[in-house]
């Protein structure tokens, strides 16, 4: 067993030389093609009378091949845990020898995760941030509330910014109609940013039943590339101009947020008990963020090429998804990978580095933080048992709660050794355009 590394940027590639024995595999698939032949259905013969050899002519290749990678895989595992390697990624292989004889040999290249040196968590200096909520927080939060359930009124007068205005309208590029460009009965608020700001411009000042024709120009990076760069004129017909009506502090809405007795103080202790809730997640994030910033700041790493090649595909599939979402098909986006690298390095870097600092300092999942954790996830849903049970199902299912759990631990230890100083921000600050 001969084991080689190749030198420079990709220091971290390995090559090894294994030995596989070859009676156990032989063994399986003769016992793998017995268990076949019980029940297979091969013209001329009776179920289960087929002649083995018959059998090894029509599902001998087949076989070897399966078993084969079941074995060369578990050779693998078995050669790296023996040698002490961590193996960052599946390896390449390459037969060497037949596999007709007593042994198969095949050179397995791979990469391993590297050496990380962590350095002295005493002397590293860490913000802890502490959120404030005032009542200023809470009177905006209903501010917020009520806006989100406006309604709107009809109005005989001009049309302005804020309005709700129900318009037909018919778009046309070079005297042709286009796809999405023309509607009945379309409903917008202006200023809302739903439509392309030179069309909104143009529904300010107008009153129901009035008409008017406008040209603009789609911008060169509109999302449609058929129209991007091309000028359009459209006819408008004003059907309604509606004005907003913001709800009344009043006992039904406050009743309409879920607090039985309507009453104004009840409403506002609610919403300080689960805004202080949300600000103290809010500022736990920004501690986090900032921890694990720093932290690949400080601790050079080597990454693994393979790891970020398995990144930068789940970011692009992270990507089309988004994008499909918002009815832009992948065919249309045509972004190169390499957009995707460095946030693809960032995101392989962090986690070498929880991963390591979690391997060396013992950080581990235990089967009851596990059980804890999917109970709060499933908590949420209607029917939590059923949740929690479709986790347990497949343990692939349970990985993003273990990663939560030793990001946590990782974080906790952290907090507990390092120098912190506390930092109080205001909730506004912490809430920034999502409040």
């Amino acid at each position: 067993m001969e084991e080689s590394t190749v030198a420079g940027e990709r220091s971290l590639e390995r090559t090894l030389s294994i030995d596989m024995p070859l009676a156990e595999f032989k063994a399986s698939v003769e016992s793998r093609l017995k268990q076949i032949a019980k029940t297979a259905k091969i013209k001329g013969f009776r179920p289960g009378k087929t002649p083995l050899r018959i059998i090894e002519q029509q599902h001998g290749g087949s076989v070897r091949q399966e078993l084969l990678d079941t074995a060369i895989r578990k050779s693998f595992a078995e050669t790296v845990r023996e040698k002490k390697l961590r193996v960052a990624a599946p390896p390449s292989i390459e037969l060497t020898s037949a596999i007709d004889g007593d042994k198969l040999t095949y050179n397995a290249t791979f990469e391993v995760y590297p050496e990380v040196s962590v350095p002295d968590l005493a002397e590293v200096e860490i913000k802890k941030y502490k959120a404030k909520l005032s009542e200023t927080d809470v009177d905006e939060m209903i501010e917020k509330v009520r806006k989100q359930r406006v309604t709107y009124s009809v109005v005989s007068r001009s049309s302005m910014k804020g309005d709700q205005i129900e318009i037909d309208y018919k778009g046309k590029i070079d005297d042709v109609e286009f796809d999405g460009g023309t509607a009945q009965g379309a409903s917008f608020v202006i200023g809302e940013g739903r439509l392309l700001p030179m069309f909104e411009d143009n529904l300010v000042s107008l009153e129901a039943g009035d008409s008017k024709e406008f040209s603009l120009t789609f911008p060169t990076d509109y999302q449609s590339s058929d129209l991007a760069g091309k000028d359009a004129t459209f006819e408008v017909d004003v059907k309604e101009v509606r004005e907003p009506v913001v709800p009344s502090l009043d006992k039904n809405f406050v009743q309409s947020l879920g607090v039985e007795s309507g009453d104004v103080d009840d409403m506002r202790e609610m919403l300080n008990k689960n805004m202080g809730i949300d600000a103290e997640n809010r500022a736990n994030f920004r501690t986090k963020d900032e921890m694990f910033k720093l932290m690949t700041d400080i601790i050079p790493v080597d990454l693994p090429k393979a790891l970020i090649e398995q990144e930068v595909k789940q970011l692009e599939h992270q990507m089309n998804k988004d994008m499909e979402s918002r009815g832009i098909s992948e065919d249309k986006l045509n972004i190169p990978s390499e957009v995707f690298e460095e946030e693809a390095k960032k995101r392989v870097k962090l986690g070498i580095i929880i991963s390591e600092i979690a391997r060396q300092r013992d950080v581990t999942v235990t089967p009851e933080d596990l059980r804890k954790k999917v109970g709060e996830f499933a908590a949420n849903y209607k029917d939590p048992d059923e949740v929690v049970n479709w986790h347990y199902e497949n343990p692939a299912r349970l990985e993003r709660f273990e990663s939560t759990i030793i990001e946590e631990g990782v974080m906790e230890l952290i907090l507990k050794e390092a120098k912190v100083s506390e930092k109080v921000v205001d909730f506004s600050e912490l809430a920034g355009d999502n409040l």
